[in-house]
């Protein structure tokens, strides 16, 4: 878990870096710096979340298609009694 929070740590500390040396103000580096904060904070947690609840519906409906289909009377489309 260490190695994941140092990874962390140094992507941000190349970003910061780059960023730095690419933009000729420090307001630009800044004001970027932020935004990709934000959307990695904001943005695509609820996005993961969205996709994550879409692939639990989806696998949802298909197992529930197969359980029916197991069920005696259903697939010969006859009810028992």
């Amino acid at each position: 878990m260490l190695a994941v929070y140092l990874l962390y740590l140094a992507v941000w500390g190349l970003l910061t870096l780059l960023l730095s040396l690419l933009a000729k103000q420090e307001q630009t580096a800044l004001a970027l710096l932020t935004a990709l904060w934000l959307a990695g904070a904001l943005l695509l947690p609820s996005l993961a979340v969205n996709n994550t609840a879409r692939a639990i519906k989806v696998r949802h409906f298909f197992t529930r298609e197969a359980e029916d289909q197991e069920e005696p009377g259903i697939a010969a489309g006859t009810q028992a009694g």
